[in-house]
């Protein structure tokens, strides 16, 4: 069994979201989600216990589960969103931005990800 704390014992830093399991351009499955302690933590899915590939700090949105586009470019694109509205668009494997940040407004829900479109609900 494999797990992977990224809080002290009894602390309330848990995980702000689910998981979103996807991939990069080497064909590596990875799971992230966006901790409370402000990071997206990734790790590659068959080896939590190495700790985060990678990992990259903001103030993401509680709740807001990332999205991913297997299509896009090599590797895919993974979506992550900032409390301030922030929509960001990231290379699975490394955390880095793949186009600049866009402000897209209040977000709640989830995103979706159909035809090369991006759905958010701004309230």
């Amino acid at each position: 069994m494999q797990h992977q704390q990224q809080d002290l014992p009894g602390g309330d830093l848990g995980y702000a979201s689910s998981a979103v399991i996807f991939h990069d351009r080497s064909a590596r499955l990875l799971v992230g989600a966006s901790h409370k302690d402000g990071h997206f933590y990734t790790f590659a899915l068959g080896n939590l216990n190495q700790g985060p590939v990678w990992s990259r700090a903001a103030q993401y949105a509680f709740g807001m589960l990332a999205g991913y586009d297997p299509t896009m470019g090599e590797g895919g694109a993974l979506f992550l969103t900032g409390q301030d509205g922030t929509l960001y668009t990231v290379d699975p494997a490394t955390g880095n931005d793949i186009r600049p940040p866009a402000k897209v407004g209040s977000l709640h829900g989830n995103l979706a990800i159909a035809n090369g479109l991006i759905f958010a609900d701004a309230g």
